[in-house]
């Protein structure tokens, strides 16, 4: 089976990619399912699906989107300490809260609480949208959490601390 290649200076080629650009340039800022609808639209209008969706695929994959904030850097980790706060309350009786420095030479932080700690065998869940071990828990604040922290391209690790639950954020770079 020989491979089949896409000639650049093939019209329809070039054609299509210039229109997937549009469409990826029309909708920045709206919600990914608006993008895929438009890029079904236009395979169906185009003769040839695997090169709309290959050339989709390599756009998605390929490029990098500038992640936009309309609030202020503090106000965002603020809201990261806010919903760990109200986790250990949730989770714990009257709990005393520790946020400290890593003791390594990793540039890093801790939250910690003395509550009842974080089971093993659910350190892995504990950031899953809707996971919550609360009667009553959205399951929305550890899973904020994680994403304020992938947001800042740092890294969050749930472990059991000297007395209750500990989360671990790694990757922070020091203020100058």
């Amino acid at each position: 089976m020989t491979p089949l290649f896409i000639d650049p200076d093939e019209t329809q080629y070039r054609k299509t990619a210039r229109e997937l650009l549009q469409l990826f340039e029309d909708h920045l800022d709206e919600p990914k399912g608006d993008l895929e609808d438009a890029i079904d639209e236009l395979t169906v209008a185009d003769t040839d699906y695997k090169i709309v969706q290959g050339l989709a695929k390599l756009l998605k994959d390929e490029c990098e989107f500038e992640v936009m904030a309309s609030v202020e850097p503090r106000e965002i980790r603020r809201r990261l300490f806010e919903n760990l706060f109200r986790n250990a309350v949730e989770h714990g009786d009257g709990p005393v809260v520790t946020v400290g420095r890593l003791d390594n030479s990793e540039c890093g932080f801790y939250v910690a609480d003395d509550g009842p700690g974080i089971p093993s065998e659910e350190r892995e869940n504990v950031f899953e949208p809707g996971y919550s071990s609360h009667e009553h828990g959205t399951g929305l604040g550890l899973s904020i959490v994680k994403r304020i922290a992938e947001c800042h391209d740092w890294t969050v690790e749930a472990k059991n601390g000297c007395a209750g639950g500990r989360f671990e954020f790694r990757g922070i770079e020091p203020e100058i």
